[in-house]
């Protein structure tokens, strides 16, 4: 990111302030830290730290030339992560705003690096707030601070600065992002192909029934996809272990093949806490759960809490399996039935017919789905289909699934 964004170098002292810039933001990732995890976006921090020094960034990326190249590569990575509503929209509306005042949209677009800053600064995970809420409030933040000139001394406004001071913010009031250090206790293959991972922990780990932590393995050989993949926690929070559930294909990825042959006490990181798919705070709402396969871990996060904490809700749990062999978590359900969650298992894709003859007041009820992409979007449309309010469909998203 930063040969990106700072002047090409031409001579032998240009190459070695952007190799301190490097070193700078590095640095940052380990010195400047709040609950184990650095709070500034390390390229924006290097950038403003040698900007001080004289030598600021050119953001030779945000030209003409480069736009086609940035929006493809920049969507894709939005569209991959899900952070068009929370981030890049409310980011692009304050930053085009913002902008419109010296210039027109169209030259700020051209030549304004609104489209990468938006796509793959903005979108940093690590420094990212967990609430989307917050997430909108820091993007326009950013965005409207873009063009806002002013400077003390050496410190000019700048878009690398604008971020820093979202990061800011972020961290002031995105809530405590931690890292978590876990280490597996036991394993067990709870379906072909299902495999459930329980670790206990130093701290333990707070997160409301639904939510997903970014989850990262220590491997010698990652393929391209990484040593880090986001799973929803199947345990609640109070459970003495950590539970998550996984389904590791024939040709697993390296992240999967890696965490199927952990043994007795190796460790996994927990971080980045995120995720809205929560319970409603009113007990008396009326809710459905669709779950498709591995889709079936944030409901028993959710079905062992209200058995743990004695709750009654009016729950019907529609799960939906290939076949009766791949059901699972049974002990789970069973137990919570006594709090008022009903589940009925249907083995392949659940017809409207049996949604409308277990559900009969769909109409007045909030449905949550939860499994593959193509599962959810297919029940969403079924469910608007049925007259059932988009209001009224939460939705889960399973990218390391």
């Amino acid at each position: 990111i930063l040969f990106l964004i700072l002047f090409p170098a031409e001579k032998f002292s240009d190459l070695a302030m952007v190799a301190f810039a490097g070193f700078l933001a590095m640095a940052s990732k380990f010195l400047l830290t709040l609950h184990n995890r650095h709070v500034f976006n390390p390229a924006a921090f290097g950038a403003v730290a040698i900007g001080l020094l004289g030598w600021g960034a050119g953001w030779w990326v945000g030209t003409p030339a480069m736009l086609p190249v940035v929006a493809i590569g920049g969507l894709l990575v939005v569209r991959k992560t899900r952070r068009y509503q929370a981030l890049l929209f409310p980011f692009l509306l304050a930053a085009l705003l913002s902008i419109s005042r010296s210039t027109s949209i169209v030259d700020g677009l051209l030549s304004w690096p609104v489209v990468f800053f938006g796509t793959i600064m903005l979108t940093e995970p690590l420094t990212l707030p967990a609430s989307k809420h917050v997430q909108i409030l820091e993007a326009v933040l950013v965005g409207s601070l873009l063009t806002i000139p002013f400077h003390v001394g050496t410190l000019y406004s700048t878009p690398e600065l604008a971020l820093l001071i979202g990061n800011v913010f972020a961290a002031a009031f995105g809530g405590t992002k931690r890292l978590y250090r876990l280490r597996l206790e036991e394993k067990a293959e709870l379906s072909p192909g299902i495999f459930e991972f329980a670790f206990s922990s130093d701290q333990r780990l707070r997160f409301a029934p639904g939510q997903y932590f970014e989850w990262t393995l220590p491997m010698t050989k990652p393929d391209s996809r990484g040593n880090r993949r986001t799973f929803t926690v199947a345990s609640s929070p109070a459970e003495d272990r950590v539970r998550i559930g996984i389904r590791v294909p024939e040709k697993p990825s390296a992240f999967k093949s890696a965490l199927a042959s952990m043994g007795v006490g190796d460790q996994l990181f927990g971080s980045n806490l995120g995720g809205e798919f929560t319970l409603p705070n009113d007990p008396s709402a009326k809710l459905s759960f669709i779950a498709g396969g591995i889709g079936i871990t944030p409901f028993r996060s959710m079905a062992q809490d209200l058995a743990d904490r004695n709750e009654k809700r009016d729950v019907v749990l529609l799960y939906s399996a290939r076949t009766d062999k791949d059901f699972v978590y049974s002990d789970v359900f069973d137990r919570a039935e006594t709090v008022g969650v009903r589940t009925v298992r249907v083995a392949g894709k659940i017809p409207v017919d049996r949604v409308k003859a277990e559900i009969p007041d769909f109409l007045d009820r909030t449905f949550y789905l939860s499994g593959p992409g193509v599962m959810v979007d297919a029940y969403v449309k079924m469910l608007l289909g049925m007259g059932v309010r988009r209001t009224r469909i939460r939705t889960d998203y399973f990218p390391g699934y």
